[in-house]
């Protein structure tokens, strides 16, 4: 779903992301699995970076 938004350049796909990347670091970071939670944290780093960015764009 947060794909198809983000296709279709709606805003509202990054509240998406972030969420599904918080949850990702957490499933993985249950599982000991570290690098994969570390490559999750930067997934959620630049989905909060490009939703600013988007925010701030659309603000004009």
């Amino acid at each position: 779903v947060a794909q198809v938004l983000i296709n279709l350049r709606m805003l509202e796909s990054w509240p998406l992301w972030v969420g599904i990347n918080i949850v990702s670091v957490g499933l993985y970071a249950s599982q000991a699995l570290w690098v994969t939670a570390a490559l999750y944290v930067a997934f959620l780093a630049v989905s909060i970076w490009s939703w600013r960015l988007w925010l701030a764009a659309e603000r004009g």
